[in-house]
């Protein structure tokens, strides 16, 4: 199976969700998935919190681009509000992906 994640930011100063995103990705890679990671920012390209022999892919690019690199299954967006959280749904419903979202407290 592909996942393609997708944060607001994977730096360090973005705070907890870079942390529990990174580490989401890293724990579904070793448990045997393709994954792809994307942050809006360009951060996962080289963030520091993934463990260096992570399997995880580093995505770097348009959401586009990157999803048709992935070919994902499923998209896990990790956020609700911000203008790259609606073009990750838009994507998803037009290739008819199922989209999972974790909020990260974005409804508080």
């Amino acid at each position: 199976m592909r996942v393609l994640i997708t944060a607001t930011s994977l730096r360090p100063a973005y705070g907890g969700p870079a942390f529990s995103v990174s580490q989401l990705a890293a724990q579904l890679a070793n448990r045997g998935l393709e994954v792809g990671l994307w942050a809006a920012d360009g951060s996962a390209a080289d963030t520091e919190l993934l463990p260096p022999a992570s399997t995880v892919l580093r995505l770097k690019g348009t959401l586009r681009t990157v999803a048709a690199a992935v070919g994902p299954d499923v998209v896990h967006d990790n956020g609700l509000w911000l203008p790259h959280n609606h073009a990750v749904a838009e994507l998803a419903r037009q290739a008819r992906l199922p989209r999972v979202v974790s909020t990260r407290g974005m409804l508080e």
